[in-house]
């Protein structure tokens, strides 16, 4: 891992670049097969490993308005294939195998991601905030009862189609107390936050839905949503 920072009077970044390695790790899933029997799948020996690069600056650019952005870019694969087992109710062995996944995009966390911001302060007290959250890079994680993986050779893990949020937010302070408000994804945009299966859509199929297979067990992200809350120091 490298880090360099700088930093000045109204200006501050930071950026860092990462190559980690994760070895002959063990998880395990509980899941319904195709026949309906529950049961818990067990892979082990996974190994991965996450390249990237994040850039982060804070940037003052009057005494009213100041403006944030992170961006982060990864490169996250298995980097071998791995066993899999399948026990039922009873921990009894159902079925075992080997899942194809060298080389495979990592799934269940967005492998690239942006956020911009900017905060503007409208009176003495008071400030309000705009961020746009940009999200790609995000691909379905691996089942078992997927059959994606059970040969070589595969086309690899599904990408889900990227997003973007918008929020809002305003906050105000009088002496100690402190009084937020936040409009979470304000436009309310529809999108999937992440699949639990890989299968892959066929093309000019109509029941897809933004090219993805509706086969897939996903779910979707919150749409707008707003929080506040009441701080007192002390």
């Amino acid at each position: 891992e490298f880090g360099y920072g700088y930093t000045s009077n109204n200006l501050r970044i930071n950026v860092n670049a990462y190559s980690t390695s994760w070895g002959n790790r063990f998880q395990t899933v509980s899941l319904s097969n195709a026949n309906g029997v529950d049961g818990t799948a067990q892979f082990r020996n996974i190994d991965v490993q996450h390249n990237g690069i994040e850039f982060e600056a804070d940037y003052m650019a009057t005494d009213k308005l100041r403006l944030k952005a992170m961006t982060s870019i990864g490169d996250w694969r298995y980097t071998k294939d791995f066993t899999a087992e399948l026990f039922d109710d009873n921990q009894a062995l159902i079925g075992e195998g080997t899942l194809y996944l060298k080389g495979a995009k990592v799934g269940d966390a967005a492998q690239t991601t942006a956020y911009f911001s900017a905060d503007y302060k409208v009176a003495k007290t008071t400030s309000i905030d705009l961020g746009l959250r940009l999200v790609d890079g995000l691909y379905a994680d691996f089942s078992i009862v997927d059959d994606e993986f059970y040969a070589p050779n595969n086309r690899g893990a599904v990408k889900l189609p990227s997003y973007g949020l918008l929020d809002l937010g305003a906050t105000t302070r009088l002496n100690k107390w402190t009084l937020r408000v936040n409009i979470n994804n304000l436009l309310d945009a529809t999108y999937i936050a992440e699949s639990n299966t890989s299968i892959h859509a066929v093309d000019g199929d109509p029941n897809n839905w933004n090219g993805i297979n509706t086969a897939n067990s996903v779910w979707f992200g919150f749409g707008r949503t707003w929080n506040a809350s009441v701080r007192y120091n002390f």
